[in-house]
């Protein structure tokens, strides 16, 4: 005997919320993390300018510790505008109905989990027998978790 089940979700609401509205809201909260992430890379900039211009003397290994994490907040601030550009696409996209944005963003999600993944296994096979892999594993299985 056959026993239906009634489904939480249809192909226009889900769990009693319209799909474009889940997916606007989405969009909000995604921008929201983005705007959040580039303060943050642009106070890790601030704080490493603020360092490297503070006037103490310094010997050579710190200067070059110092040149080294200047490089990378300024690394992280220009990349950290791209997933803030594409959550916008999103957010323009889901408010306007147009379907290429929407795409794009979703190109740029699948492309960022496939470098995200390479990236773990690249590391992985490079600390083989390392504790470095443990926690090289964790983003792995989220990344495969969130399928």
């Amino acid at each position: 005997m056959y026993v239906y089940r009634r489904s939480c979700c249809s192909s226009s609401a889900c769990c009693g919320v319209p799909v474009e509205k889940g997916c606007f809201v989405f969009a909000i909260i995604n921008a929201i993390i983005c705007v959040a992430a580039s303060i943050g890379c642009l106070v890790f900039l601030i704080n490493s300018f603020s360092i490297y211009f503070d006037g103490e003397a310094r010997s050579s290994n710190e200067m070059l510790l110092v040149y080294f994490l200047s490089g990378i907040a300024l690394g992280s601030c220009v990349v950290s505008t791209l997933p803030l550009t594409f959550a916008i696409l999103l957010v323009v996209g889901i408010r306007r109905r147009n379907k290429s944005y929407v795409k794009a963003y979703l190109i740029f999600g699948i492309i960022v989990e496939v470098l995200s993944v390479i990236g773990c296994l690249v590391i992985i096979g490079v600390e083989w027998g390392e504790v470095v892999v443990m926690i090289t594993l964790i983003p792995l299985g989220i990344c495969g978790c969130s399928r």
